[in-house]
């Protein structure tokens, strides 16, 4: 059964072309012997052309954003011919130091490059798509959770319109943002490592494995969950803070001693409140 395609490149000067592919397009290499270096190509595709003679085989690169590649070939002084805009892609010629050329161009039908999720990894990529569904909602609600401090004071409070709210954020309001703020920022990181890990389950390359970025996500995720709920209880906190602060005063009387005078106040700070004896009350009720 057919398990890969092996290249081969004809060059005058193999040397040199061995030295290009190893050090300047970074492709990992393993030894033949007798110098000979066998190397690891990306994801790749076969295509047959109409043509008059068989056996014509070439060699193409492909890339996502041929400009930006074309930049950093010609930065380690790697030439390039002008961009053609051709049927499949935008296609450009680079040089090799053994005289020879290869095509390199950025595709514009569907690539076959990316291959299909294996049958037993598909559980993976569902569950996968589970919890970032679960994020975004965490998240949302994240993004939501940092108005409360504010909400608070301006629904609950007696502030102004206009008035600044800086003197009534308590530090539990700085608690709850900052805390809110490193739920956010772990979300994003649970985003990367899952892309990443669907990106290694489908087969591309990555230099972690794919236990590496299961464990990263699952970190992050976790730890954003954990910063959400410290921020939810910091925000709680300030609510509770500032309504014991500003609690309306307190109409209520005991009568511990009934034969100790007591003083009943009809308001705290209002013109024209006025104390009354708790006996002259009781007499007054009697007359």
């Amino acid at each position: 059964m057919i398990n890969g395609a092996h290249v081969i490149v004809s060059s005058k000067d193999p040397k040199s072309d061995r030295a290009f592919f190893r050090d300047v397009l970074k492709f990992p290499a393993v030894a033949a012997g007798d110098g000979w270096l066998i190397f690891e190509l990306p994801p790749a595709e076969a295509a047959f052309h109409p043509s008059e003679k068989n056996d014509l085989h070439e060699l193409y690169f492909m890339c996502e954003d041929l400009k930006a590649t074309m930049e950093s070939l010609e930065a380690q002084k790697v030439e390039c011919e002008p961009v053609q805009e051709v049927q499949l892609g935008s296609r450009t010629t680079i040089s090799l130091p053994g005289g020879g050329k290869i095509c390199l161009y950025q595709p514009k039908h569907p690539t076959a490059t990316t291959p299909l999720p294996l049958p037993k990894d598909e559980w993976k990529l569902k569950a996968n798509a589970n919890y970032q569904e679960v994020m975004k909602t965490l998240m949302t609600l994240m993004t939501a959770s940092l108005v409360l401090p504010i909400w608070f004071i301006r629904n609950f409070l007696p502030v102004g319109p206009t008035e600044p709210i800086g003197k009534y954020l308590y530090p539990w309001a700085y608690c709850s943002w900052i805390f809110l703020a490193l739920a956010l920022v772990c979300g994003m990181f649970f985003y990367a490592a899952s892309a990443k890990f669907v990106k290694v389950v489908c087969g591309g390359r990555e230099t972690r494995s794919e236990t590496f970025f299961e464990g990263a996500r699952d970190w992050s995720g976790g730890t954003a969950v954990f910063f959400f709920l410290l921020g939810l209880i910091s925000a709680g906190l300030f609510f509770h803070g500032q309504t014991a602060s500003h609690q309306p005063f307190d109409l209520g009387y005991s009568l511990p001693d009934h034969s100790t005078p007591l003083l009943l106040f009809s308001s705290q700070g209002l013109p024209g409140s006025k104390a009354i004896r708790i006996d002259q009350l009781n007499q007054s009720v009697d007359d």
